[in-house]
C-alpha cells in the first residue's frame, strides 16, 4: 500500500511548527527525539532506522507500488539520505516517518509517514506505503489504527488527510473501511509518467475515531470501490 508521500521531494518545505503541550501527549519521551513504539494485533509502527533501507528498497521498488507513488530511491545509499532527511523533519517537528513491521518480526516491510500541513501541527497528512507480499495480511488497518492512535492522542492532530487516486478502486475501499470521510475529488492532482490523474480527498477528525484508532465505516459512492481486498496501493 501506498499513500501520497510528499516530503522525499527535497525541494518541498512546509513551515515549522510550534510546540506541543505536554498535555497532548501520551509517553513520556520527546516524539521528536524518538517515535514510540506502537504495537497492534497484525502491525507494530516502530521509528524508521538507516539499517531499514536495504529491504524498503527492495520491497517498495516494485512497479505495482510505484505506480501510484512519487518515484522511490533507487539505491540503498539514495534510501539512507531519505530516511536521514525524514529524522531531520522529525526532529524539527514537522513530521514522523515510522517503520512498517509483521508483528513477531523486526525487517521493515513499509513506512507510515504524518507530516503537518499547519503551523501547530492540528492538520496534517498521513501517508502508506506496504511492499506488494504484505498486501492483504491486515496490515494497513493495523497500521492505520495505530496511526491514528498517535495522530491525535500524542502529537494533538485535530483533522488527518490523506489523498488516493480516483481509479484505485481498492485503495478508496481501504480507506472507506476504516472509516474515512469521502469530502470530494480534486482534478489533476498527481502526475506519474507525464499524465495527470484525479485524487480523492478522505478526512478523519480526532472526534470521529473508536478507541482502537477507527469508527464505522461511511457510505460512499459504488464507483470508487471493488471492496475485494483491504490492502491495497493508495497515492
Amino acid at each position: 500500500m501506498a499513500i501520497r508521500m510528499h516530503e522525499t521531494h527535497p525541494g518541498r518545505q512546509v513551515p515549522a511548527v510550534q510546540s506541543i503541550s505536554s498535555e497532548a501527549a501520551i509517553p513520556t519521551s520527546d516524539w521528536r527525539r524518538e517515535l514510540p513504539t506502537l504495537t497492534g494485533e497484525s502491525a507494530v509502527l516502530r521509528q524508521i532506522r538507516l539499517s531499514d533501507a536495504a529491504s524498503l528498497l527492495m520491497l517498495l521498488g516494485s512497479e505495482d507500488v510505484v505506480r501510484y507513488i512519487t518515484p522511490t530511491p533507487t539505491t540503498i545509499a539514495a534510501f539512507e539520505d531519505v530516511i536521514r532527511a525524514a529524522l531531520d523533519r522529525q526532529r524539527q517537528g514537522r513530521s514522523a516517518f515510522f517503520a512498517v513491521l509483521p508483528r513477531g518480526t523486526d525487517v521493515a516491510v513499509g513506512i507510515v509517514q504524518v507530516r503537518s500541513l499547519e503551523r501547530g501541527f492540528k492538520t496534517a497528512e498521513w501517508g502508506v506505503a506496504l511492499g506488494t507480499p504484505y498486501w492483504g495480511r491486515g496490515l494497513f488497518t493495523g497500521a492505520a489504527a495505530l496511526v491514528m492512535r498517535f495522530a491525535f492522542e500524542t502529537v494533538g492532530v485535530q483533522r488527518l488527510e490523506a489523498r488516493s487516486r480516483v481509479d484505485n478502486a481498492r485503495a478508496n475501499a481501504a480507506f472507506q473501511k476504516i472509516g474515512a470521510v469521502l469530502e470530494g475529488v480534486l482534478r489533476e492532482t498527481f502526475e506519474r509518467d507525464g499524465r495527470r490523474y484525479d485524487q480523492c480527498l478522505w478526512s478523519i477528525l480526532a472526534g470521529e475515531r473508536g478507541p482502537s484508532g477507527e469508527k464505522p465505516a461511511r457510505d460512499a459512492p459504488d464507483g470508487l470501490f471493488n471492496g475485494d481486498r483491504e490492502d491495497v496501493v493508495i497515492h
